[in-house]
């Protein structure tokens, strides 16, 4: 996919191939559509064996891309063959999976049968984002895999009270779940299954910065060193909690902005 560049009838050229968007460029490299859904369509023409997602995680609960990415981008992964999603937001623990074993069985969260899921923890994502994200991806057909912290570190970590002023608590978190993350990805790959990956946008960044390499907090790269052009990030921000290279100017009033830098992708939201 190849979005950069439109003509003056709200075009994107790929070569032999036009698509029709929402509106004309709004700057060099910035495009408007509809839907999620709509770009991450396009990117999954180009068959990625992993497409990479990573949100900004917002100041407070309500405000994750976690709902957004439910209802306009997991339909689209489903009907282009992605068979896996892999979730920073599950723990990492064998009761998660053997909840998961049974949820999929059944299609049914009870504190009888799925205790663990239900009593699963994220600072970032009310829980009933993660059911209806649960219910959805097993109607698609798209298996769930926990990629997130396991329990004890949890406790140990993202949980304790200076947790979010604690860099050495923070970088234990992050790495532990690039670590568990990376781990299902290259197990699914060695399978020959098509991945989406759903967490921060740190773990994703196929450029992270020398730090973040350093301190084992990224993914990103090696699955692109690992896949070349068969992996792409696709990060995922809220108007009111943007990063650069995304300005306030960018931020649409509805829809989704576009910016592309090869097969990196930054979706903007409204606030």
């Amino acid at each position: 996919m190849r979005i950069a560049a439109a003509n003056s009838y709200g075009f994107a050229v790929y070569g032999a191939r036009l698509k029709q968007v929402a509106a004309p460029p709004l700057e060099e490299g910035l495009l408007h559509f509809q839907s999620a859904g709509e770009v991450v369509e396009d990117i999954l023409a180009d068959d990625p064996q992993v497409i990479a997602f990573g949100e900004i995680h917002p100041r407070r609960l309500n405000q994750s891309m976690v709902g957004v990415f439910t209802a306009e981008i997991l339909p689209s992964l489903a009907e282009s063959g992605i068979t896996d999603l892999v979730l920073e937001i599950l723990f990492y623990d064998p009761a998660i999976e053997k909840n998961l074993a049974i949820f999929y069985k059944t299609g049914r969260l009870n504190s009888k049968e799925t205790p663990a899921l239900l009593a699963n923890i994220n600072l970032y994502v009310e829980a009933c984002e993660i059911k209806e994200l649960l219910y959805r991806a097993r109607e698609l057909g798209i298996r769930i895999r926990p990629g997130g912290l396991s329990p004890e570190t949890a406790e140990e970590t993202i949980l304790q009270p200076d947790f979010s002023a604690r860099d050495d608590l923070r970088l234990r978190a992050i790495g532990e779940i690039t670590r568990h993350s990376l781990a299902h990805i290259n197990f699914l790959l060695d399978q020959g299954r098509r991945i989406a990956v759903y967490s921060g946008r740190r773990h994703n960044d196929i450029h992270p910065s020398p730090a973040d390499q350093v301190n084992g907090v990224n993914y990103g790269m090696s699955l692109s060193e690992r896949l070349g052009e068969a992996y792409f990030e696709v990060d995922l921000m809220r108007g009111n909690n943007i990063r650069d290279p995304i300005q306030s100017d960018d931020v649409p009033q509805d829809g989704v902005n576009v910016l592309q830098d090869g097969n990196s992708y930054t979706l903007v939201f409204p606030q």
